[in-house]
């Protein structure tokens, strides 16, 4: 007998297994539109204290796709676009999956528009195209968070306010859930990534000096007591829906502000470089990386360690880096000897001089011709002074006055290429009453001499800046937020403020003149 039901047993077995297989698995199928100009996608994924993976390509098969990936906890994937196709952010979905959960999508050009609105089907649906929608109004974050800057300083009830605003902000879920059209997790990884966002953003520029002429108005004690009560409104629940790489990021900005009340110290830039001692040898932290050290929770604090030398290995390319990374490497693996962390830090490491000597040993492109001669180059700061855009020196002041901010380097070759367009470019700008404003990321002890040469060379008129480590360290937190640094980047300045983080390239002028209309 026990013979002739082994058989059976075994096919009973196998059809667990499959069935497990099964379960352990994430699907999202997708149909983009039939005129849709690529053959691919883009797509990574993520789990919790993950760090982030490069992302990869997915072919289309007439216009639609498919993606199974295993899992065994909820995941976080991300649908992309090609960047030569969709360099702004809302061009991206991140699903939050847990095992055995598909979800369908079906994208579709807005009328008029390059831009793809999607519809989607499965568990959440409702609240990924309430977030898609979200993304399509309000990116770059400027746009929503140009209303609290706004607000006047001497309202009575200035945190009422506030909060009433992040809330109205938020309905979109909020009442998605009381419908039951999303449930609990999805909406508290949703609510909590835009509370705590807004919060910290307003904080941070709050002890930036960066909230314009609400921040003028408001008395030290008044802002230190808004930035407390915000910090609480923010702050989410010790046992996080989902921490991830935009978790990491959001938590070290606690930190530093922490750190900076603490210290009582008025500025971010203020905050000192710290000595630690593991192992019997004494480390120099710099600033920036110090504010993970005051972590409690030490599983947390390896995650967030690794993720900062994570990201810099991956996206600071070139060995001016250097200098504030390797110490904090060398404390991380006397910390953690056996983290798992390490192999994927010592990747990306591995790669960086790789992808910095390719860079280098690219050949420059000619100077572009006609150039326009109606500015001449002006080094405004080559010393590290400018921390910020409320950079005033040399009789120059940005808070007043409107400008074009091209982000380059003399390694960056696309930057090189672009200057091409600089002819055309500039006699538009100089017409809607715009200057140029130039700001290298070269390392001013190795390429202070390339750098003028390049400005010389390709006849760059405008004001220029040498970022010093201050200025790096700023832009790269404001306009980055931990995501990988693509050079050039081109930003929109009015009087101190930026209203476009996403500004056209001078290759693609009648985008950038519908940019400026009305600036």
């Amino acid at each position: 007998m026990k013979k002739l039901h082994l058989p059976l047993l075994i096919l009973a077995f196998l059809s667990v297994l499959s069935y497990r297989s099964l379960l352990a698995q994430i699907t999202i199928i997708g149909q983009m539109p039939a005129d849709y100009p690529f053959q691919k996608i883009l797509y990574t994924n993520a789990g919790e204290f993950e760090l982030p993976r490069a992302y990869d390509t997915l072919l289309l098969k007439k216009q639609s796709f498919r993606l199974s990936l295993p899992a065994e906890k909820m995941r976080a994937v991300t649908i992309g676009l090609p960047q030569e196709y969709a360099p702004q952010p809302r061009q991206y979905h991140t699903f939050y999956l847990y095992p055995g959960d598909s979800i369908q999508l079906d994208f579709q050009y807005i009328p008029g528009s390059r831009e793809l609105k999607m519809r989607a089907q499965g568990p959440n649906a409702a609240g990924y195209e309430a977030r898609a929608a979200f993304d399509r109004q309000f990116s770059p974050p400027i746009r929503f968070l140009q209303q609290f800057y706004d607000l006047q300083p001497t309202l009575p009830n200035l945190r009422d306010t506030i909060i009433a605003k992040i809330e109205s902000i938020l309905l979109p879920y909020d009442s998605l859930l009381l419908r039951n059209e999303i449930d609990t997790a999805f909406h508290r990884i949703v609510s909590a990534h835009f509370r705590e966002y807004i919060c910290q953003s307003l904080i941070s520029d709050l002890h930036d000096k960066r909230w314009g002429k609400f921040g003028q108005g408001l008395a030290p004690a008044r802002r230190d007591r808004l930035a407390e009560q915000l910090i609480q409104y923010g702050k989410p629940a010790e046992d996080s829906p989902f921490r991830d790489a935009a978790y990491a990021f959001r938590r070290i900005s606690r930190l530093r502000y922490e750190r900076l009340r603490a210290l009582q110290l008025e500025d971010y830039a203020e905050l000192p470089d710290t000595m630690v001692e593991a192992g019997g040898q004494a480390y120099h932290i710099p600033a920036k990386y110090a504010s993970t050290l005051w972590e409690p929770n030490d599983t947390l604090r390896e995650y967030l360690l690794a993720r900062y030398l994570h990201f810099s290995y991956s996206s600071l390319i070139g060995p001016e880096f250097d200098g504030t990374r390797e110490p904090v490497l060398a404390y991380f693996k006397t910390q953690y000897p056996a983290s798992r962390y390490l192999s994927a830090i010592r990747a990306e490491r591995q790669e960086n001089p790789a992808r910095y000597a390719q860079l280098d040993q690219t050949p420059d492109p000619p100077p572009p011709a006609p150039h326009y001669r109606g500015w001449k180059p002006s080094i405004i700061d080559d010393a590290g002074t400018m921390t910020d855009f409320t950079f005033v020196h040399k009789g120059v002041d940005l808070n007043i006055g409107k400008y074009y901010v091209d982000i380059w380097a003399t390694w960056c070759r696309p930057c090189l290429q672009a200057f091409a367009h600089n002819a055309p470019t500039d006699s538009l700008l100089d017409a809607r009453g715009f200057s140029r404003l130039y700001i290298s990321i070269d390392d001013p002890d190795r390429s202070y001499s390339q750098w003028v040469e390049t400005i010389d060379r390709y006849r760059l008129g405008g004001r220029h800046v040498l970022a010093g480590s201050r200025l790096k360290e700023w832009l790269f937190d404001r306009f980055y937020n931990g995501a990988a640094i693509k050079l050039p980047r081109y930003l929109i300045l009015v009087d101190g403020e930026v209203v476009h983080a996403h500004a056209a390239g001078p290759e693609d002028r009648k985008a950038l003149a519908e940019q400026l209309d009305g600036l």
